[in-house]
């Protein structure tokens, strides 16, 4: 069974390694060669830390999966836009030594069980087909491509017929 936590500052070096090891497979939306936008994420990941919020004022909630006392992933919630409010999953990752194991389902499946009661939206690079199937399978529905390729997905508000 997974623990969720938010993420701290001792998190830093498990997550950051993770997100550098997905981006260097088109998973994440950043060249890990360009000290720019190396700059920007380590920011942002501090950031998301530190005060649940990116950067650019984006609320964020880092949480950290734990199996045995171990890091097994992270999934990023955030707001959809600044002050707006909004679910959108705006990162997920499962650490290499971790995956094949199911837990970025479980990880998922957990996020989703606390957020029925509202939409929620994801967005996925055409890198990551696995993670876009994956949310398929839990109703998210495709909606449209943005000019930068991904493409943005709809988990409508789960609708309860009792009591």
């Amino acid at each position: 069974m997974l623990t969720a936590v938010y993420a701290s500052d001792a998190d830093y070096d498990f997550i950051r390694k993770e997100i550098i090891l997905g981006a260097r497979k088109k998973h994440f939306a950043f060249s890990v060669k360009d000290p720019e936008d190396m700059r920007f994420v380590e920011e942002n990941i501090r950031s998301a830390i530190h005060h649940h919020c990116f950067t650019s004022g984006l609320r964020v909630q880092p949480i950290l999966f734990m199996k045995k006392q171990r890091r097994v992933g992270v999934v990023m919630m955030s707001e959809v836009s600044p002050g707006k409010g909004g679910n959108e999953i705006h990162m997920v990752f499962v650490g290499h030594k971790h995956r094949g194991k199911g837990y970025g389902s479980q990880m998922i499946d957990l996020i989703l069980a606390e957020r029925q009661d509202v939409a929620v939206f994801a967005r996925c690079t055409v890198a990551s087909q696995c993670m876009y199937e994956m949310l398929e399978r839990r109703g998210f529905e495709y909606q449209y491509t943005m000019k930068d390729g991904f493409r943005v997905l709809l988990r409508p508000r789960q609708v309860s017929l009792v009591g």
